[in-house]
C-alpha cells in the first residue's frame, strides 16, 4: 500500500496517513510510541484533517465519514474468532499474539501488521476451554484440546506433537472418573527454562511433559508431578510453581511449590471462591490471583504472607496480569471492564471500556507498551498503556 493522504495535527504531535488500500494510521512525531492503527475504512480516504487544537481526526471516504481521537488507548481490534476468546499468549519478542477461542481454533496474529498469520484447527470441532502458551524462546506453541495437548511450530503453524491426557482416576475404586469438569484443561504454562510445560484441570494431577531437541526432531516425554491445580503459574526465576485447588463457589487455596525440592512450601488462603488465574510479579517476589468472588489478592513469595485484597470487580474476576515492570496490575472480569491497579497501594488507576462481554484473557507485550485483552465478544483489543501511564503521572503530580 502506498500513502494516499497525509495530515498533521495543529500542534505537530501527530501525523495521520491514509493509504490507497484504506489503511489509516496515526503516527506520533514527538515520542517513540508506535503508530496507532485506526480500523474501519474499507476504501482510501478522500479527506483527512485534524480539528484545530485537538487530537480529533476526521476521515472521509466515498462511502462513509469517521472521527477518531488519536490519543485514545485502544489501538486496534483483532477480529476473526466467532466465539468466546478464552486465552492469549504474546510471543517473547512481542511481534505476535496467539488467541484460543471456543470456536475450536487458535489464531496467531502479526502485531506489526495486525493481520492473522495462522489458524490452527482442532479437527474442525467447536471445543471450549482452548488454551495457548508460547515457549520461552517463542519457537513453539502449546495448546489444549478436550483430551490432549498439542505442540506447534509457531512460525509455520505446523503440528509437531499430539499429547493425550491421562484420564482422572478415582483413588478408592481405581476407575476412570466420568466428570466433564475433571477432564477439561483449565490452565497451561511453560517453565521459564523452556524444557517442560504443564496443564492443569479441575481436580486431577498436573499433566506435564519435558521438551527438548531441534524442531525437526523434537523429543517430548511425560513427567510426573504430585500437584493438583485448576490454575497454575511458574515464577519468572524458575524456582516456584503456584497451583490453586478449589471448585466453583467454594473456598479455594493456593499451593506454592519449590521446584528444586519438589515439595510444597506454603499454602495460601483467603479466596472465597475458585481462583481463575495466577500470575507472579516479574521479580518473583509476589503472586497475584484473580478470584471468582470478584477480588484480586496478592501474597509474598515464598513466605505466603497476605498482601492486597482488591475489591476489583462487582462480578467474577477471571484474569490478572502483572506489567513487565511490576508497577501495574491488569484485571478483567465478568463486568466487561479492564482495570489497571497500582500494586503498591491498591489504588485503581484506569478503567478501560469497550468490550461487550466478559474479559477472560490478558497479556502484556514484553516492553509493557501494549496490553491485549480477549473477551467473550470474540474480539481481541490492543491497548496502548504507555501513553496512559504518562498522562496519569502528569495529572497526579509527584507521589
Amino acid at each position: 500500500a502506498t500513502p494516499w493522504l497525509r495530515a498533521f495535527s495543529s500542534d505537530g504531535d501527530w501525523l495521520a496517513v491514509s493509504t490507497d488500500s484504506g489503511v489509516l494510521k496515526a503516527v506520533p512525531t514527538t515520542s517513540d510510541r508506535p503508530p496507532s492503527l485506526l480500523p474501519g475504512h474499507e476504501r482510501a480516504a478522500r479527506f483527512l484533517r485534524f480539528l484545530p487544537d485537538s487530537p480529533l481526526l476526521v476521515s472521509v471516504t466515498d462511502i462513509d465519514l469517521r472521527t477518531w481521537n488519536v490519543e485514545q488507548p485502544t489501538l486496534t481490534m483483532l477480529q476473526g474468532h466467532d466465539s468466546y476468546v478464552y486465552d492469549l499468549s504474546v510471543s517473547p519478542d512481542g511481534r505476535s499474539v496467539a488467541s484460543a477461542a471456543w470456536d475450536g481454533t487458535v489464531r496467531t496474529w502479526d502485531l506489526t501488521t495486525t493481520r492473522a498469520a495462522h489458524v490452527l484447527q482442532f479437527d474442525g470441532q467447536r471445543e471450549p476451554y482452548g488454551l495457548v502458551a508460547h515457549s520461552p524462546d517463542g519457537g513453539l506453541l502449546a495448546t489444549t484440546h478436550s483430551f490432549e495437548a498439542r505442540l506447534w511450530n509457531s512460525a509455520t503453524g505446523e503440528l509437531l506433537h499430539r499429547l493425550p491426557f491421562s484420564p482422572p482416576i478415582d483413588p478408592d475404586t481405581g476407575r476412570i472418573v466420568d466428570s466433564w469438569y475433571l477432564h477439561q484443561p483449565i490452565a497451561i504454562a511453560w517453565h521459564p527454562s523452556g524444557t517442560w510445560f504443564a496443564v492443569g484441570s479441575g481436580g486431577r494431577p498436573l499433566q506435564a511433559w519435558s521438551v527438548g531437541g531441534p524442531r525437526d526432531d523434537l523429543r517430548v516425554e511425560p513427567l510426573s508431578w504430585p500437584v493438583h491445580g485448576n490454575a497454575l503459574a511458574f515464577s519468572p526465576d524458575g524456582r516456584w510453581l503456584a497451583a490453586s485447588v478449589g471448585h466453583y463457589d467454594a473456598p479455594a487455596t493456593v499451593e506454592l511449590w519449590s521446584l528444586s525440592e519438589r515439595r510444597r512450601v506454603s499454602t495460601l488462603t483467603g479466596p472465597r471462591s475458585r481462583v481463575a488465574e495466577l500470575d507472579f510479579s516479574p521479580d518473583s517476589r509476589q503472586l497475584a490471583a484473580a478470584v471468582e468472588d470478584g477480588t484480586v489478592r496478592t501474597w509474598s513469595v515464598p513466605e505466603g504472607e497476605p498482601g492486597l485484597v482488591l475489591r476489583a470487580h462487582p462480578e467474577r474476576a477471571y484474569s490478572v496480569a502483572w506489567s513487565p515492570d511490576g508497577r501495574r496490575l491488569a484485571t478483567g472480569a465478568n463486568d466487561d471492564d479492564l482495570r489497571l491497579w497500582d500494586p503498591a497501594t491498591g489504588r485503581e488507576l484506569l478503567r478501560l471500556q469497550g468490550h461487550s462481554d466478559y474479559i477472560h484473557a490478558l497479556a502484556w507485550d514484553p516492553s509493557g507498551n501494549f496490553l491485549i485483552s480477549g473477551s467473550g465478544d470474540g474480539d481481541l483489543r490492543i491497548w496502548g498503556t504507555r501513553a496512559l501511564r504518562e498522562r496519569h503521572a502528569a495529572s497526579s503530580g509527584p507521589r
